[in-house]
């Protein structure tokens, strides 16, 4: 049985470009910053690690930072405290999936595709 997805918000500073796919899922893409408002992340993963170039991990006083670099362009920054709130989030040339309004996966872009947060 799943559970009922939980809600979020996208909030673009341009227009936003959606496209529904066959399965039911929306994509959309903006060539200026879409901002997500999601009320609780329990997971943020990658697609495929194969497409990652370099990642990068740094521990600042109580907080966690991820840097993540994919092959063929595409960049993820983000950072959450010991508790596990989010601080930040941004992402250039990068495809996301948000599962049932909880789970971020991460895909690589290219220049052409993926939206900037």
């Amino acid at each position: 049985m799943s559970e009922k997805p939980k809600p979020f918000t996208m909030t673009p500073e341009g227009t936003i470009r959606t496209q529904t796919a066959p399965d039911g899922s929306i994509s959309a893409s903006s060539d200026k910053p879409i901002a997500i408002a999601i009320e609780d992340i329990k997971s943020v993963g990658i697609e495929n690690l194969v497409d990652v170039e370099a990642h990068e991990i740094s521990r600042l006083f109580n907080s966690t930072s991820h840097f993540v670099k994919f092959f063929g362009g595409g960049e993820v920054r983000f950072a959450y405290n010991d508790a596990g709130e989010l601080l930040e989030f941004k992402m250039h040339h990068v495809t996301i999936t948000i599962e049932n309004g909880e789970r971020i996966v991460l895909k690589r872009g290219d220049e052409n595709t993926g939206a900037d947060t």
